[in-house]
C-alpha cells in the first residue's frame, strides 16, 4: 500500500470547509486536491551505461542506503510551502551545490534522491525507435541534434490535456551526456507500455557495472555472476512479452545461457522462432485502452480506413479475434474486432464496430 502524507494542518482544512458555507463539491475537490498534492510521484530517469542506478541516501548526500532502477516511481515527500494547509511541495534540502528530494520507495525506504534526475509528476517510457530526435520546442523546425536510442528508459508528461491530440510530449532525458526535462520528442517514437518499460529496465541493468560479468574475473566468478543475471532476465520474460526489444532481450538471455553452459550459443534464426505471442482476450470480453489515439480500423491490417480513436482507458467490446497473432511496428499481438463508444466522455454515444492491434490493451479494470 503506498503511503500518503496528509499533515494535521491539511486535516483541519478539510473539516472546516466542511462546516462553513462551501458547497459539498468544493469541499469534495478540496479534500481531492489536497490528498493528490500529498501522494505526488517522481520517476528515475537516469540511465547512464554502465552506472545506470541512482542512489538512495540517509542524508542528502551522505550514507548511502538503496538505489533507485531508471524508470522507476517513488513517492515523493511533501511539504506545506504556502502555509495554507496543503502538503503540495516536495521535501528538499541541499548539500554539496545539488538540491535533493526525500523519496519513499515501493518497498518503504525513505531517504534523499538528487532531485534533477527525478521527473515530477511524469511517467516512465521507453524509446522505440532509433536515433529518435529530440526538439527544442512543440514544432518540426525546432529539431535539435539530439538523439535518442531504442530501448532507452526516459519520463514522459502526458498530463497536459492539451498536448493529447498533438505529435509531441515534453519529456526527461538523463543518458550520461543529456539531462534535460524541458525538451520534447514526437509521441510515436516512445511507449509507455508496462512490458516495454520492464524490458528495457532488465536490458539497462544487464549492461549495467552492478551485474555484468566481469571479464577480468575468475571463470567461476564470470559464470556465478552470469547464472545471477540470467536469473533476473528469466524472473521479467513473462512480463515483456510482446515488448517491441523483446528480441533484444532474449539474446542477451541465450548469451548468458551460452556463457554458462560453453555451448556457442543459438542462431538468431532460432531465437526469432521461439518468441511468443501474449494470450489472446476472449470473444465477450471487454478491453481496456492503455495509451491514447489508437485507431479502430475497418480491417485488421494498417492499410484499414480509420474510424476514429480510442482514448486511455476507453472500454470495447471483442466481437472476434483474428486467428494467429501478427508483427506490427515490431509488436506481436493479435488483432481484435470491436464494438467501442468513441465519445465516451461526451454525451452522447458514438459506437463503431472495428479492428484495433492488442499491444495497447488490457483487460477492463
Amino acid at each position: 500500500m503506498k503511503r500518503i502524507i496528509l499533515s494535521a494542518g491539511t486535516a483541519l482544512l478539510i473539516t472546516a470547509l466542511a462546516l462553513t458555507g462551501c458547497t459539498k463539491k468544493e469541499s469534495q475537490e478540496n479534500a481531492e486536491n489536497a490528498a493528490a498534492a500529498a501522494k505526488t510521484t517522481a520517476v528515475c530517469f537516469y540511465s547512464q551505461i554502465p552506472y545506470v542506478t541512482l542512489s538512495i541516501y540517509e542524508k542528502p548526500g551522505k550514507e548511502w542506503i538503496d538505489m533507485m532502477n531508471p524508470g522507476q516511481v517513488v513517492e515523493l515527500e511533501m511539504v506545506d510551502s504556502d502555509d495554507d494547509g496543503i502538503n503540495d511541495s516536495p521535501m528538499t534540502a541541499t548539500a554539496n551545490d545539488k538540491e535533493y528530494y526525500k523519496v519513499i520507495t515501493d518497498l518503504g525506504t525513505e531517504g534523499w534522491a538528487q532531485a534533477n534526475l527525478l521527473a515530477v509528476g511524469a511517467v516512465p517510457a521507453m524509446v522505440t525507435k532509433d536515433k529518435a530526435f529530440m526538439y527544442t520546442a512543440k514544432d518540426e523546425t525546432r529539431i535539435s541534434s539530439t538523439s535518442l536510442l531504442k530501448g532507452q528508459i526516459i519520463a514522459v508528461f502526458p498530463n497536459a490535456e492539451e498536448d493529447k491530440r498533438k505529435s509531441f510530449t515534453r519529456v526527461a532525458v538523463g543518458n550520461g551526456t543529456t539531462f534535460t526535462s524541458r525538451w520534447y520528442l514526437k509521441t510515436k517514437d516512445f511507449s509507455t507500455a508496462e512490458r516495454d518499460v520492464i524490458a528495457a529496465q532488465t536490458l539497462l541493468l544487464a549492461e549495467s557495472n552492478r551485474l555484468k560479468p566481469d571479464p577480468k574475473a575468475s571463470e567461476e566468478d564470470q559464470v556465478a555472476a552470469a547464472e545471477r543475471l540470467l536469473n533476473l532476465i528469466e524472473s521479467r520474460m513473462d512480463d515483456s512479452v510482446g515488448s517491441v526489444i523483446f528480441g533484444e532481450l532474449q539474446a542477451k538471455k541465450f548469451e548468458l545461457q551460452a556463457m554458462i553452459s560453453g555451448d556457442p550459443g543459438i542462431e538468431i534464426d532460432e531465437m526469432e522462432e521461439t518468441e511468443v505471442a501474449p494470450e489472446a482476450f476472449q470473444v465477450g470480453t471487454f478491453i481496456q485502452a492503455t495509451d491514447d489515439k489508437i485507431n479502430v480500423r475497418s480491417s485488421s491490417d494498417l492499410t484499414g480506413e480509420v474510424l476514429g480513436q480510442m482514448m486511455k482507458d476507453y472500454s470495447a467490446e471483442i466481437l472476434e479475434v483474428k486467428e494467429s497473432a501478427e508483427r506490427v511496428s515490431g509488436y506481436l499481438n493479435y488483432w481484435y474486432k470491436v464494438r467501442v463508444d468513441l465519445d465516451q466522455e461526451g454525451p452522447t454515444p458514438t459506437f463503431v464496430e472495428g479492428w484495433v492491434f492488442g499491444e495497447f490493451f488490457r483487460i477492463e479494470r
